[in-house]
């Protein structure tokens, strides 16, 4: 009977030991992990400790409901998507406090916002390139669709913007030679002459050179002004379109930018923004 006591006490003694080391393990396991979330939110530089709208602590954010922005900021999906849909998808911080930057996001943040699971489910991706793209577009003045899509056909050298200016500032003779070597098989790319005849080349730099400067040059500081003139709410209506649209207007202005691809920029945002008006 003594012996039978003694080995039970020493298997409850090894059994609790068994227990305590396992929960030993477990709550190494938990602390490990929780030092682990704790580290990849301090390496990702969470600069707010509480969502902008929800106000939940970040740290007790579920990580597959936490979204961290390049500019430092981090969400909880729905607080985010609510916000983005208040804002009618424009991308615009105002009215946040402590919000570390001017936009609520940054171009290459939208992917990891669709992919999140509570983004597909609610179908923000589609909201977000039909109704509020929609309403962003809205935003846009018709006088500021007439200035781009002006820019765009003189820097394209196509349309009847274009087509008006060619008419009205050059000389008979200048658009009959221009014409000769730019429309059909003789069509020559701006700095080829091997197909123009040395008796036609005199005048036909001179127009080359009247498209780029007074035309095209003229289309681009027009364009780039009258940009700097517009409302903030409207500067930031074409940039949720064109993000880089002032910083390339200032390089090409200042010859560091190809002024056809401008024009092919130009012409894709007005036709964007004019589809979506409509």
């Amino acid at each position: 009977m003594i012996i039978f006591i003694t080995n039970l006490v020493e298997i409850l003694t090894l059994y609790k030991s068994s227990v305590l080391e396992n929960e030993i393990k477990w709550m190494k396991h938990q602390s490990f992990n929780k030092i682990l979330f704790g580290v990849l939110k301090m390496e990702n530089q969470c600069v707010n400790k509480k969502d902008f709208i929800y106000f939940d602590n970040i740290d007790d954010i579920d990580e597959s409901n936490l979204v961290r922005l390049k500019n430092g900021a981090c969400w909880h999906i729905e607080s985010l998507i609510e916000y983005i849909k208040k804002k009618h998808g424009k991308n615009d911080a105002t009215g946040l406090d402590n919000y570390p930057s001017e936009k609520l996001w940054e171009p290459e943040d939208l992917r990891e916002i669709f992919d999140n699971a509570y983004s597909r489910d609610v179908d923000f991706e589609d909201w977000y390139f039909s109704g509020g793209s929609s309403k962003t577009a809205g935003y846009i003045s018709d006088k500021t669709l007439q200035v781009i899509d002006e820019t765009a056909s003189i820097l394209l050298s196509k349309g009847k913007y274009f087509d008006k200016k060619f008419e009205v500032q050059l000389l008979p003779e200048e658009k009959q030679i221009w014409k000769k070597y730019t429309i059909g098989p003789l069509k020559q790319t701006m700095t080829a002459y091997s197909n123009v005849d040395p008796s036609d080349r005199i005048i036909f730099k001179d127009v080359e050179y009247k498209i780029e400067t007074r035309f095209k040059k003229d289309a681009l500081n027009n364009m780039y002004f009258y940009y700097k003139t517009l409302s903030e709410q409207e500067k930031d209506s074409i940039k949720y379109f064109y993000n880089d649209i002032e910083k390339d207007l200032s390089n090409c202005l200042r010859g560091n930018y190809c002024v056809f691809t401008q024009g092919a920029y130009l012409e894709q945002l007005y036709n964007d923004v004019k589809e979506l008006s409509n």
